[in-house]
């Protein structure tokens, strides 16, 4: 029992000194918001969720209008609504004044993928390359 008696006493020395250890530990400052004059707790990106959010149209209308070339080799650029779009697509849909239907596809005359000028792009409906699966005849 004697044996059994100091393992007890020994763990509760551990906690004890672990305790310590905790209640000395000094935990981080909290962060305050970047905005100027704002002295809120800081959670989205160094600003306070008010601020965050507060400018955020004005973040995506600086997006509009922005390209990039994706992994893939096609250029992306963000439409009107601040969504992610194929160049070629938009480029097309403003030439034509509206929307693109799915099984239409754009295909460059010259084959130069970075050409995304309206005079070198094909609008081409999918549905004039398709055949029935049942019979192989045309669909359209």
């Amino acid at each position: 029992m004697a044996k059994a008696d100091k393992t007890i006493s020994d763990i509760r020395k551990l906690l004890e000194q672990t305790d310590v250890a905790l209640k000395k530990k000094k935990l981080p400052p909290k962060k305050v918001c970047k905005k100027e004059g704002c002295e809120k707790l800081a959670t989205h990106h160094g600003f306070c969720k008010e601020d965050f959010f507060a400018g955020r149209k004005e973040r995506e209308a600086l997006k509009v209008g922005k390209e990039w070339r994706s992994t893939n080799g096609l250029w992306y650029t963000y439409n009107s609504m601040g969504q992610p779009q194929l160049l070629h697509r938009y480029v097309m849909e403003k030439k034509l004044g509206r929307k693109l239907e799915r099984a239409e596809r754009i295909i460059w005359k010259d084959g130069d993928k970075d050409n995304n000028d309206p005079a070198n792009l094909i609008l081409e409906s999918d549905l004039l390359n398709r055949c029935c699966p049942h019979c192989g005849g045309s669909l359209v």
